[in-house]
């Protein structure tokens, strides 16, 4: 560990030391308002994890993003609702005690109850759980739901008969929603004992590693993602926010390999499904992912690639009043006279222009339409036998590949056997998709 790292750590203890030293006379002069940090014991100290490293240098950022949804994207259980959630005879109860939390299965005359370990998901719109059984990783068939109060099946179990806690954690399920998940490799849902070594996002999934940058603090020894050229930049969003219709790792990666500043294409390709022939670019065509969406925008097409995520969205600031935050960004360049009929100034602008959609398609549906749209549509459905294409492709070695192994899994989704016999002959060598 560098010199200039142990120097800091210190100091931040020495910091901490003085704070909780001078505040402490305020309380007992009845300022209670106060923040009172309780003096930190060498003896206790540890080595820092995720947004620990950054906090020193760089605390209003950090105090910032705690506010956000990622940095909430997964926790350990604790006291969560009670409910019920019947499917055709089979009944899952769910109830807090004070050894857990569980979800009770009653099917087939038989009672099984689990206890359920984490709760995925920032809790703004639903929450998802997980239970840890021989050090595998399991989904509970069941989620809540914040907009209905209520538990109701977890996405993708919707059409399952008798639900069950049989649904294995991979690598990819946990990519978008935890820190750093340590998987073993070799296996389908084996995790280390401790199965992370962050649970939380951290800084570290948008600005790369900080081990250079602790050793040497400088702009140019991190990642910011608004300096990096296009791909790379818009790669930090995609990872999480471009689900498209699948993913296909290139030889020999794993999902956890990809950092920023490389292409998301240097380790896997998203593949998208492609709007039906002859459809216009502003044509109603569903699609699922916030990425999709935006890049479907008039906005983000005429911005010749200045308009990405980043435009409108600072993890670092969590809005006060959202709706002139994001007014003031749509002004920023919309700044000409609006036309009469149009409200004034002071209007909800993403409220007309983004409006908000139920979920749907398994629950990763966006939930505020990214399309911009000027007089907003309803989104169409995807037919099961609809093509797919890379969103970018990968290397030239890889672009058969990929794209056959993802006709072959979309295909085994979807239940379609045109695209699995499309992705058959790409892999064998044949041609290209069997058109209908």
């Amino acid at each position: 560990m560098g010199a200039k790292f142990l120097f800091l750590r210190w100091l931040v203890v020495f910091s901490f030391i003085v704070a909780g030293a001078s505040r402490a006379p305020a309380q007992s002069q009845g300022m209670s308002s106060a923040k009172v940090r309780t003096p930190v014991v060498f003896s206790q100290l540890r080595e820092p994890t995720g947004a620990e490293r950054c906090q020193f240098c760089h605390a209003a950022e950090v105090d910032g993003y705690a506010g956000s949804a990622m940095a909430h994207s997964l926790r350990r259980a604790g006291q969560e609702p009670d409910g019920t959630v019947t499917v055709d005879d089979s009944r899952i109860t769910m109830h807090s005690a004070s050894n857990g939390y569980w979800q009770q299965l009653e099917s087939g005359g038989e009672i099984t109850n689990y206890r359920i370990d984490y709760v995925i998901g920032s809790g703004k719109h639903a929450a998802g759980y997980l239970l840890d059984l021989g050090g595998h990783l399991f989904q509970s068939p069941v989620a809540y739901y914040n907009s209905r109060h209520a538990y109701g099946l977890a996405p993708g179990y919707e059409k399952v008969p008798h639900p069950d806690f049989t649904r294995p954690i991979s690598e990819a399920c946990l990519f978008c929603h935890s820190g750093s998940a340590l998987k073993i490799q070799g296996t389908s849902n084996a995790y280390r004992s401790a199965p992370f070594s962050a649970e939380t996002i951290t800084c570290e999934r948008c600005h790369g590693s900080v081990e250079q940058h602790l050793r040497d603090p400088r702009a140019d020894t991190i990642v910011n993602p608004a300096k990096l050229e296009a791909a790379a930049r818009d790669s930090i969003c995609e990872q999480c926010h471009l689900l498209g219709a699948g993913r296909v790792l290139n030889p020999g990666k794993k999902f956890s390999d990809f950092e920023a500043g490389q292409r998301l294409e240097d380790v896997f390709t998203t593949y998208r499904d492609v709007p039906p022939q002859g459809a216009a670019p502003g044509e109603k065509f569903k699609v699922i992912s916030h990425v999709e969406q935006l890049a479907r925008s008039a906005c983000a097409r005429q911005s010749n690639g200045k308009l990405w995520c980043g435009t409108c969205h600072d993890p670092h600031q969590q809005p006060v009043d959202p709706i002139g935050y994001f007014r003031s960004k749509c002004l920023s360049c919309h700044a000409q006279k609006l036309p009469a009929a149009h409200p004034g100034r002071e209007s909800n602008c993403i409220g007309c222009h983004m409006p908000r959609r139920d979920a749907k398609d398994g629950g990763h549906t966006a939930f505020t339409d990214h399309r911009i749209q000027r007089h907003p549509e309803q989104e169409e459905s995807v037919s099961a036998d609809t093509e797919i294409a890379a969103w970018r492709e990968p290397a030239s070695e890889f672009q058969k590949r990929n794209l056959g192994i993802a006709y072959v899994n979309v295909g085994m989704e979807r239940r379609s056997l045109a695209l699995i016999g499309s992705g058959y002959r790409m892999l064998t060598g044949g041609s290209g998709p069997i058109r209908q």
